[in-house]
């Protein structure tokens, strides 16, 4: 199976706080985890905040749906 893989879920933007959080899938050879970055940026668009949150295993098995 090799290194972890991610499957995007979805993304959110907000154009007036200037925030987007990306939604998606860790999968491992073990374990599927639900996980997600909210990032903000400033007026040129440079990232000036970002924080990683990891959640849920959603599978427990090598073969993910």
């Amino acid at each position: 199976f090799g290194p972890p893989r991610f499957r995007l879920d979805h993304v959110i933007v907000d154009t007036t706080r200037n925030e987007m959080l990306v939604v998606y899938d860790r999968l491992s050879e073990e374990t599927v985890t639900r996980a997600c970055e909210i990032m903000r940026f400033d007026d040129s668009g440079r990232q000036i905040y970002g924080e990683a949150l990891y959640g849920a295993v959603l599978a427990a098995s090598a073969s993910h749906a």
